[in-house]
């Protein structure tokens, strides 16, 4: 009985680290980041308090990446990120609700009939998430989403900049 409540545990808290804790826009696409990528005295480095806790019953929260600004800052960043370290999704400090940098990214989204045409053979699929997204396609434009190695794509509202529905295409 000892050992199946300690596999119990363990497989719990297996999916409750790799479940995704955050989707962070950076840069130019969302990164799916999972609740063991940031420990919690990361996580309570959060502007708001609500990116503090963690959750498994909560889902993921989307949030906006500041950059950093300085430059030595910058090149710390990245040689962490060459390295296999923190890179700046990984930076919850710099956490800022995706409304308040709806510009930045509705500049690096594009309109959905440059992935159809891209992606002709998924033309299909990409029709069937704009179908379930609810909205006209005018109304929305597509971002690359990384996990880990694999690339997704999500449809975002161009009024929130949130996405609403998801395509398995790989954007690249």
């Amino acid at each position: 009985m000892a050992v199946q409540l300690a596999a119990l545990a363990y497989g719990l808290n297996t999916v409750a680290q790799a479940r995704p804790a955050f989707l962070v826009f950076a840069v130019d696409r969302y990164t799916v980041v999972s609740a063991g990528e940031l420990p919690a005295s990361e996580r309570e480095k959060a502007v708001r308090p609500e990116w503090q806790k963690s959750s498994l019953l909560a889902g993921y929260q989307t949030v906006y990446a500041l950059r950093p600004t300085d430059p030595d800052a910058s090149f710390d960043l990245i040689m962490s990120a060459l390295g296999g370290g923190r890179d700046v999704q990984h930076i919850v400090e710099n956490y800022r609700p995706v409304a308040e940098h709806l510009g930045d990214v509705l500049h690096a989204a594009q309109p959905v009939a440059v992935l159809r045409e891209r992606h002709a053979a998924q033309a299909a699929a990409i029709d069937a998430a704009v179908a379930k997204s609810g909205k006209a396609e005018q109304a929305l434009r597509w971002l690359p989403v990384q996990a880990g190695t694999v690339f997704w794509t999500a449809l975002i509202d161009m009024q929130t900049g949130m996405p609403v529905a998801w395509v398995n295409v790989d954007p690249f």
